[in-house]
């Protein structure tokens, strides 16, 4: 899969804080990847697994014109997996945009996932309560418009969209 992030792309067991992200992140990706992998971004982080969270800030817009299989976008981080800890203060000012465009021949009979937050685009918490009002801040306006499916396939699959002001998705 492919990972973009204004500071750092993927992190593992690691601890980052007192973080910020103030350039606009852009990115124009409009074939699917041949073997339809996810595409990931993140305004601080792309992809964290394993990793402690503190005070990390985005203030940058992320805009996405893409085409992977499956989307992760978060104003602080677009996927975050096997939580431990939970994350402590942070936060995005900045705008989400992703334009999906046409999937018609791209991505044919596969379905897409999109997840799409102002903090993160998906959350796996392994049942931590992630649920303090003081953790987790979205300024940012969060917009998805794509989507259309003109195939003559009748098969053809649409997305299935996740779309929150803070998380897309949680997976507890």
């Amino acid at each position: 899969y492919s990972v973009v992030a204004g500071i750092v792309a993927k992190t593992f067991k690691s601890t980052l804080s007192d973080c910020e992200n103030s350039g606009e992140l852009v990115i124009d990706m409009h074939m699917r990847q041949a073997n339809g992998s996810a595409g990931v971004i993140g305004g601080v982080v792309g992809y964290a697994y394993t990793t402690a969270f503190k005070n990390c800030i985005n203030k940058g817009a992320c805009t996405w014109t893409t085409r992977p299989k499956n989307q992760y976008l978060g104003g602080v981080c677009g996927l975050y997996q096997n939580v431990t800890t939970v994350p402590v203060k942070l936060q995005n000012y900045g705008d989400i945009k992703v334009d999906a465009g046409l999937i018609a021949e791209s991505v044919g009979r596969q379905s897409q996932i999109i997840c799409l937050g102002g903090v993160f685009g998906k959350l796996e918490s392994n049942g931590l309560d992630i649920r303090d009002k003081e953790a987790f801040y979205n300024e940012g306006d969060i917009e998805f418009k794509g989507g259309s499916n003109t195939s003559s396939n009748t098969n053809d699959k649409d997305f299935t969209k996740y779309i929150g002001g803070v998380c897309g998705w949680v997976l507890n």
